[in-house]
């Protein structure tokens, strides 16, 4: 128990999870021997090539290593693409056993200068291909969230062991026992061997073939050429290179002054024994217990950055010691320190982070690009350091200003390169979550392509008719014309109307309106026809003109109600005083004929006449006429007031906020100031969705003034709203604190679903943090891209890890440039990642947000639907003894007064129902209202076959058999629901459904689902989710 104990407190404290800890400690091992045997061939070729003029044999050593490095890592890409990665990573362990072995016998028989250098390129290229194998291996083994986490510690096992094999350097003298070490180093990569079958064994290592994403963003041809199409493997790629050249230069310094301070051999391997082993340590401390500490709290932007940082700094440090007197001590001192601190942070920091940046692409792409940096660019940086070190060598000491110049300069570059690598990560994460999908209008229209729309426009199937028609406008003026006039005359009525709103003002086409407007079987369409018929015709002359004028006169004095309304509009819209048109509305408006009336409405509404108050404000209080008269409401400023007066009505606020939305910043003064209680959601989210849609500065100014005191219960309509408005930085302040009120809420939350041991309440906290994460993410669409939080939002949910790691990692790199508090990204980490167990998800929180004083019961019945749903209190009221609190009636109640059965009851109906058995009992709770108790006796006829079917039905008492004529189909008891899909779409009953003894039912009519479903978004999701698993099973069933 004590020895689990203690594991578990090492795990927490490295960020490694239940799950996770035998994959961390065979990878660990792996990368333990790996460096064993690694750093022990590295002490055999250090010692060789210090004992013959390093000045120049290092950085020869260094050529002839990034030489061979590119060649080793072209033949790895080779088998990368045609072997199995299984295969290829048992081959590549038995090249470096082969490789250790031709090391080994150089070492024992050749001491030359020539062999000193080949044995570094041995090692060279062994380090290269352990580090190919390791990481393609873990690359695809952890997702993007895992990198972040566990790449530090599970490359951090490389460090103790370089460490002991710099401590064995220190104690080496002579060539003896370099074969000794060699062999070491044998056994070592064989026992990596075996822990990498282990490995295979436990994972799926196989990338998966996949097409390179596409972008929104011009790829250049070298990158799709050397690449693979990504221009985030181009950035790394050469991000790489500066990095090399920095390390190979400051290696190469530290080593030559390391051999000019001490003259005897010993003395020199001694000192790099010493450094290297305080180096490799220092490096696996800050791996294991700062790495991911630093990119959780500084964030992968500012980790990039502190390698130039240090390496800049190092150099300033150089030019200020170089105008002090001579002093060797000094030096050495200054060279061991900016050494020890440059490979510190490239090993523990940067390299872990710059190899996470992959972790977005598929998993070809990751590899590929992981191939490329480290099998290429970064041995062509080394290659490059050489060349200049070799140079330097050789013209002396005078060189050295334009060497410290150079570094300079590569610091500098490598700041700009992490900055251009690290948008270009940002970037590939909003590939990986965007859509597949490309916009029609975003097409070119190659032409090749004409043919085939030339085919389609002229086929039998209106389907292929219709997917053509949005490419008319791409082809020549004359074909065009042809095409419409061909269109308007098709059988389909949508294909005609699609044509119809193609046409232009030419006399082509005028005749074949004018028998549209009045013979076309589609009122929608007649009415079309006669409108642009009637615009035309008042504003031309000559002889198509006269004819047109003719029908148009025609269709003024009709009876046809389509035609003669479009004939109308479209008349004085032309020429608002036209005698003809006018007459005709004003013939209509004193018509005793509710249809006639009807029709002057809808002609108001567009085109109002003067005067006309009185008849509009008579129709508003008839309920055959209201509907029309809502947009004729908004025409005139005296009656536009009572349009606000509908919007608590639930047959017609829709109409009238389509009117309100109409008159833009007009409306806005119009709108009733609401309580900002939850007894006033309902027109708190009406008001928001006009504003929303006024789409104004004021719109947007009138959502934030609400929205800086609204409770919890009434942000998500206003964060709604305001998604139609661009993000503005003036409004992060209110932005900023809203999230902090959130991620304290998340904390409530997490903490009392920690605390309860009532499934109930637990289930319907649960479902309070998908609305907390909901508006923090609404929250962040205010400062930051709308689309790109769009996609991350609906990925968080995704069935595949990937997807979800990907979404997680994109919102906290754009948490951080909306500069937002840290406590918004913790808060999102610990709602979504429900993989972590609650004690964990508080810990995410803790370093950003108090823990909550009061229970979460307490909380509850304090705030009530102020904060929390209707469902939530109602379970912290059965959780909670009677004399506990004083209870108040909810929002929640039932449609009629005549209501037997509780919600609670309703609610574990529909959860019992195989139709809702999935949806949470917080979105059901809003059901719940809705339903309507119905009763029916034997023999009685629920539903008719053939009947246009509005309603869904619910069971809750007694038996009803399902008919298809005198055939009994099945039979049905509590809890089975038959008619939903007409809560979707009207349409005929497809069989009779007839009690069996006394009924008791509930009804849920489309009207009233369609208004929850406008103020509960979440209901349609879940009814949609449901409705597709059901087709689903009954699919998989034939």
């Amino acid at each position: 128990m004590v020895t689990t104990r203690a594991r578990n407190r090492v795990n927490q404290s490295l960020g490694i999870r239940a799950d996770e800890g035998t994959t961390v400690r065979l990878f660990f091992g792996h990368n333990f021997l790996l460096g064993i045997g690694t750093v022990l061939v590295y002490v055999t070729a250090t010692l060789l090539l210090l004992e013959n003029h390093p000045e120049t044999n290092l950085p020869l050593a260094y050529i002839a290593s990034g030489l061979g490095m590119m060649a080793v890592g072209k033949i790895y890409a080779h088998f990368e693409h045609h072997l199995a990665l299984r295969q290829l990573v048992t081959r590549v362990l038995w090249s470096v056993i082969i490789l250790t072995g031709v090391i080994g016998v150089l070492v024992a028989f050749g001491h030359s200068v020539v062999t000193a250098i080949a044995i570094m390129v041995g090692y060279r290229s062994i380090y290269l291909l352990t580090n190919l194998e390791f990481w393609a291996v873990s690359a695809l083994v952890f997702d993007v969230r895992q990198s972040k986490r566990l790449f530090g510690v599970i490359s951090s096992g490389d460090m103790p062991a370089k460490a002991i094999g710099a401590i064995l350097a220190a104690l080496i003298h002579g060539h003896g026992p370099l074969l000794w070490l060699l062999l070491l180093a044998f056994a070592c990569y064989g026992a990596a061997l075996l822990i990498t079958n282990q490995t295979l064994r436990l994972h799926d290592v196989e990338a998966t073939a996949r097409p390179a994403r596409a972008t929104q963003r011009p790829i250049k041809a070298l990158v799709n050429q050397l690449f693979g199409g990504s221009d985030l493997i181009f950035a790394v790629c050469l991000t790489l290179v500066p990095v090399a050249m920095l390390a190979a230069g400051i290696e190469y310094e530290f080593f030559v002054n390391v051999k000019h301070k001490f003259h005897d051999q010993g003395d020199v391997m001694g000192a790099l024994g010493r450094v290297l082993a305080a180096t490799y340590l220092l490096a696996m401390g800050v791996k294991a217990l700062f790495s991911r500490r630093a990119l959780d709290r500084f964030g992968i932007p500012a980790t990039l950055t502190l390698l130039p940082a240090v390496a800049g700094l190092g150099l300033l440090a150089y030019g200020l010691l170089a105008g002090q007197a001579n002093n060797d001590q000094a030096q050495l001192v200054y060279y061991s320190l900016l050494y020890v601190g440059f490979e510190v942070v490239r090993r523990a920091i940067f390299d872990p982070v710059l190899l996470v940046l992959f972790q977005p692409l598929p998993p070809q792409q990751r590899l590929k690009g992981h191939t490329l940096g480290k099998g290429f660019y970064e041995p062509l940086g080394m290659t490059l350091a050489g060349v200049a070190l070799y140079l330097v060598a050789l013209l002396g000491e005078r060189t050295y200003g334009w060497l410290l110049l150079g570094g300079g300069l590569l610091a500098l570059a490598l700041l700009l390169l992490t900055r251009r690598t690290y948008r270009r990560y940002v970037l590939t994460l909003q590939d990986a979550l965007s859509h597949r999908f490309v916009a029609p209008d975003s097409l070119a229209m190659p032409q090749a392509a004409t043919a085939f729309i030339e085919t389609a426009l002229a086929s039998p199937n209106a389907l292929d008719v219709l997917n053509a028609i949005d490419y008319i406008p791409t082809l020549p003026p004359e074909e065009q014309q042809r095409h419409i006039g061909t269109l308007l005359r098709h059988p389909d009525a949508q294909v005609r109307q699609q044509a119809m709103a193609l046409t232009d003002t030419t006399a082509e086409h005028l005749p074949t309106l004018a028998e549209l407007a009045q013979q076309d079987p589609d009122p929608d369409l007649r009415r079309y026809a006669a409108e642009q018929l009637a615009q035309q015709a008042t504003t031309a002359d000559g002889a198509a003109w006269v004819t047109t004028r003719e029908a148009v006169q025609r269709l003024l004095t009709t009876a046809d109600q389509a035609g003669r309304e479009g004939a109308i509009i479209g008349a004085l819209r032309s020429q608002p005083a036209d005698k003809a048109a006018v007459d005709s509305l004003v013939q209509l408006i004193n018509s005793p004929d509710s249809a006639d009336q009807i029709t002057a409405l809808h002609c108001l509404a567009t085109t109002p006449l003067a005067r006309q108050e009185a008849f509009v404000q008579r129709a508003l209080t008839d309920a055959t006429l209201v509907e029309a008269a809502l947009p004729a409401a908004a025409q005139y400023d005296a009656i536009r007031p009572a349009l606000t007066t509908f919007l608590t009505n639930r047959h017609y606020w829709r109409s009238a906020s389509e009117a309100l939305i109409a008159l833009g910043d007009e409306a806005l003064p119009l709108l009733p100031r609401p309580s900002l209680s939850a007894a006033d959601a309902a027109l708190v989210r009406r008001l928001a969705v006009v504003a929303g849609r006024v789409g104004t500065e004021a719109g947007r100014q009138w959502l934030l003034t609400y929205l800086a005191d609204a409770p919890f219960a009434l942000r998500g309509p206003l964060l709604t709203a305001l998604k139609e408005y661009d993000p503005d930085a003036a409004n992060a302040p209110l932005y900023h604190r809203l999230m902090a009120d959130e991620a304290h809420l998340a904390q409530r939350l997490l903490q009392g679903l920690a605390s309860t041991a009532n499934p109930a309440l637990a289930s319907a906290l649960t479902y309070e943090t998908t609305v907390v994460t909901d508006r923090l993410l609404l929250l962040l669409m205010g400062l930051t891209d709308r689309q790109t939080v769009q996609n991350a939002r609906q990925s968080l949910y995704h069935q595949t890890t990937e997807r979800r790691a990907n979404s997680l990692e994109l919102l906290e790199n754009l948490i951080l440039s909306a500069k937002s508090p840290r406590s918004v990204y913790a808060a999102l980490l610990a709602l979504t990642d429900t993989a972590l167990p609650l004690p964990d998800r508080l810990r995410l929180l803790a370093p950003h947000v108090d823990a909550s004083p009061t229970p979460i019961l307490d909380d509850i019945l304090t705030e009530r639907t102020q904060t929390f749903t209707n469902w939530t209190v109602l379970m912290a009221q059965a959780a909670t003894p009677p004399d506990s609190y004083h209870p108040t009636p909810t929002s929640m109640h039932h449609a009629t007064d005549t209501a037997t059965v509780s919600t609670i009851e309703r609610v574990f109906l529909l959860k019992n129902s195989r139709l809702f058995a999935d949806t949470p009992a917080n979105v059901l709770a809003s059901i719940a209202p809705i339903m309507k108790e119905v009763t029916f006796s034997e023999g009685e006829a629920i539903v008719r076959q053939g009947d246009i079917g509005t309603s869904l039905f619910v069971l809750f008492d007694g038996q009803v058999g399902v008919y298809t004529g005198d055939t009994l189909l099945a039979q049905l008891g509590r809890g089975d629901v038959f008619g939903e899909l007409a809560l979707l779409d009207a349409e005929p009953r497809s069989a009779t459904v007839t009690a069996q003894g006394d009924v008791l039912a509930f009804r849920i009519d489309q009207d009233d689902f369609y208004d929850l479903m406008e103020e509960r978004p979440e209901v349609l999701r879940n009814i949609i989710s449901l409705l597709s698993r059901r087709i689903r099973t009954l699919n998989q069933g034939k």
